[in-house]
């Protein structure tokens, strides 16, 4: 009898390189005001907006949605709501393994500032009550984004000894076969 594989897909093989905020700057960035715009107000997430922050992932595995609901109860986030209608217009949060994932603001509410806020938002928070290193990773595919972080005086791109980014490689696993996840700017 042959041998079950354990996983024999990788629906996902992706590059990414890896922001961090340099610890000489974490006492200015902990300073950094955030401007949210009138209407609008920032609170952690409850467990419960999981599902749908999971229904805007670019890529989304069965599963996902359990996880990211541990992650709200238990690590830092940071959503901006609507005040008007408690609408959950813009948010992110831990991945779990020491990086801030998911960002992301609805379509008709970005050009706001609501992303920016976030970002500093849940990095502050990261350094204030888990006193971890703020880092995020951004797949080459995504020009926009790193754009908007090498525009930050915030966010350094981490190198490796010959002056080149470092990169990571992000590996998602299947038991079933899968469409091959493209990572792109949403």
């Amino acid at each position: 009898m042959e041998k079950q594989k354990t996983h024999p897909y990788i629906p996902l093989y992706q590059n990414t390189f890896v922001y961090y905020i340099k610890e000489k700057n974490h006492k200015n960035f902990l300073e950094e005001k955030v401007n949210i715009p009138e209407g609008f107000e920032a609170r952690s997430i409850s467990p419960e907006y999981s599902k749908q922050m999971m229904s805007v992932l670019l890529h989304y595995q069965d599963g996902d949605e359990l996880q990211a609901a541990i992650r709200l109860k238990e690590l830092p986030s940071i959503g901006i709501f609507e005040i008007l209608t408690n609408k959950l217009v813009s948010f992110e949060y831990n991945d779990g393994i020491g990086t801030i994932a998911h960002q992301y603001t609805y379509p008709e509410y970005r050009n706001k500032g609501l992303g920016k806020a976030v970002e500093i938002l849940i990095c502050q928070k990261n350094l204030r009550e888990l006193n971890i290193l703020p880092s995020k990773c951004v797949a080459p595919a995504r020009p926009k984004v790193i754009a908007i972080t090498e525009k930050t005086k915030y966010w350094s791109k981490l190198m490796d000894t010959n002056g080149n980014p470092s990169e990571i490689w992000w590996k998602i696993y299947s038991k079933t076969p899968k469409e091959k996840i493209v990572i792109r700017d949403n």
